[in-house]
């Protein structure tokens, strides 16, 4: 029996060549697919991945950048990896992860060969990790203070990322030039201060029993033997505790006047102006 047609091709069977769809070609007239919205969260998932309840001393300001590369963060303030999201990403994984970010933006940033940076980039990540630049949460607050939010409380995650990623280079770009990310936060403590008042009653007192009479002259010689003697002189214990008995005593709290300016060098020396050099005409 003849067949008709022509032979399949590959030497495959009619009946197999027959059941091939013929190709589709794209319809112009079918619906375009909505843009995709644009990702939106809230205050609550950022703050619970910034500042897990399972640490007591999270890395916030690391935790920020990371949040900022590969974020967002689910409801519940986890960070998700791995298929479909299905990994929650550990601590471990984290603190490894936050390095190897730093790393890398250090070494975009030197123009160099790795091998010849290499040990100049582990210090500095090293510093970027310290936990005394850590953010605290007024602080984050007032990084993402100029960021709107809708009807619902939430944040765009876009301008979020912007604010993150342009502090991240502002503390990169810092590191390379040499200069410091970490801000004095402690101010030291004034000679007319509260806590120096509270510390000081005892030393204050017009009538002392016998067991505060030692304690209230060695308060006075630490706070005032320094700056009525020199050091060669400070063996003198005798002189030393019969001339601060009769020192004054510190102003009260509220007293404005700063009397111990020279002695910390904190303002300036004078407000006196220099006169011109007077020169022959």
């Amino acid at each position: 029996m003849e067949t008709t047609g022509a032979p399949p091709l590959n030497g495959g069977s009619p009946r197999a060549s027959a059941a091939l769809p013929p190709p589709s070609l794209p319809n112009p007239l079918a619906p375009v697919d909505p843009p995709i919205a644009p990702a939106r969260v809230t205050l609550t998932s950022l703050m619970l991945f910034l500042f897990p309840k399972t640490i007591e001393h999270p890395e916030s300001t690391p935790r920020l950048d990371f949040y900022a590369h590969c974020g967002p963060a689910d409801e519940q303030g986890l960070m998700r990896a791995g298929f479909k999201g299905r990994h929650v990403m550990t601590h471990g994984e984290l603190k490894v992860a936050f390095a190897e970010m730093y790393r890398q933006e250090l070494f975009k940033l030197f123009y160099r060969p790795k091998e010849t940076v290499d040990l100049l980039v582990e210090s500095l990540v090293r510093t970027a990790l310290n936990p005394a630049g850590h953010y605290t949460r007024d602080e984050v607050l007032g990084l993402l203070a100029h960021i709107p939010q809708d009807e619902d409380g939430r944040l765009s995650f876009q301008e979020i990322q912007r604010a993150v990623l342009d502090d991240f280079r502002r503390r990169m770009t810092a590191l390379v030039d040499g200069k410091e990310i970490i801000e004095d936060k402690k101010r030291p403590i004034p000679y007319q201060s509260k806590a120096a008042a509270i510390l000081d009653q005892l030393a204050r007192k017009k009538k002392l029993l016998p067991n505060e009479e030692f304690q209230a002259v060695t308060k006075r010689l630490h706070a005032y033997a320094g700056l009525i003697a020199p050091l060669d002189e400070q063996s003198n214990s005798s002189a030393l505790s019969l001339n601060i008995r009769i020192m004054r005593d510190p102003p009260p709290v509220n007293d404005r006047w700063d009397r111990y300016c020279c002695v910390r060098h904190t303002n300036k020396g004078s407000h006196v102006k220099k006169h011109a050099p007077v020169t022959d005409i």
